[in-house]
């Protein structure tokens, strides 16, 4: 009897936790990988994933990504080709030359006793040596015939008429050319040779003292010489001129055929005008024979068209 009291009191005991008290729960129970999962009368323990903080690394700064862009490559316009005209020449064709580098000894002359006159000029009494030769007046001439082969001191021997006495101008045959106006001077020349004053007062004596003639500077200065025609370089357009030549060259010499071709000028500075620039194309030959082959008038200055010298 008393064994069924304590089992009653035991029931009633054990209903009351169950319905109003509240149990201690079982540890949970920790399935091993691999089990069988559990029933589902079972009740599942809540798996805690522990929280993490994240580390913060310093971000590196971003490298801005360029992106290409298309170039716009600008192609050069290529313009049509076209004819360029010339610019027009005025005047004449000019063509140039340099001198040759020659130069003639008058330091004997300088010595004379033919002292330089208020004018710059050079006159000889007629008592002295190269006045009792017939040179009343000495110059030098130009330096191109310092290219003649032999070389000696030279100068230039005029007889001025208007200085003498009987005012007479020499023989033809006895000058070589013939300057000036109304008081015309005649040329002749004077050389130094072996210590004696010679002169030179025919083409004649140039052949037989200077043949053969060797080379074209040589045949230049001998024409020169000979003719008294002037070499000119430095052409140019002159504003103002009457042109009557296309083409205007310095003065030249080259070997032609047999000989030379010399190119030479006068102008006609004496007398009344027209004053003309004439260009002389000459041959000399081997042995000194001079040959006229052409004369043109090149040029002129109108303004002096009016013009007297004497």
């Amino acid at each position: 009897m008393t064994q069924r009291v304590f089992v009653v009191i035991f029931l009633v005991l054990l209903s009351a936790c169950e319905f109003g008290a509240t149990p201690t729960r079982p540890a949970p129970k920790v399935t091993p990988l691999g089990e069988n999962a559990p029933t589902k009368h079972a009740r599942m323990a809540p798996t805690l994933t522990p929280t993490l903080t994240p580390t913060l690394e310093p971000t590196p700064p971003k490298t801005p990504t360029v992106t290409p862009q298309p170039t716009n490559t600008v192609e050069p316009t290529v313009e049509p080709t076209r004819a360029v005209s010339p610019t027009p020449r005025i005047g004449p064709l000019f063509i140039n030359h340099s001198p040759p580098p020659y130069t003639v000894d008058f330091s004997v002359f300088e010595q004379s006793d033919c002292p330089v006159a208020e004018n710059g000029a050079r006159y000889c009494d007629p008592n002295n040596s190269l006045g009792s030769l017939g040179c009343d007046e000495i110059q030098k001439p130009p330096d191109l015939l310092g290219a003649l082969k032999p070389a000696f001191p030279i100068a230039l021997c005029f007889v001025l008429p208007h200085r003498r006495a009987d005012r007479q101008a020499p023989p033809q045959g006895s000058y070589l050319y013939r300057q000036g106006g109304m008081l015309a001077r005649y040329a002749r020349y004077v050389i130094r040779r072996a210590d004696q004053f010679q002169v030179l007062q025919s083409a004649q004596d140039f052949q037989n003292l200077f043949a053969p003639i060797e080379s074209p500077d040589e045949a230049l200065g001998y024409a020169i010489a000979v003719t008294g025609l002037d070499a000119v370089y430095g052409l140019k357009y002159e504003p103002g001129y009457v042109y009557s030549a296309d083409t205007l060259e310095d003065t030249f010499a080259r070997t032609d055929g047999d000989g030379y071709l010399v190119h030479l000028y006068h102008f006609a500075i004496f007398g009344c005008g027209p004053h003309e620039l004439a260009a002389f194309d000459l041959h000399v030959s081997r042995d000194g024979a001079i040959q006229e082959l052409a004369q043109q008038a090149v040029y002129r200055d109108p303004r002096m068209d009016n013009v007297c010298t004497d």
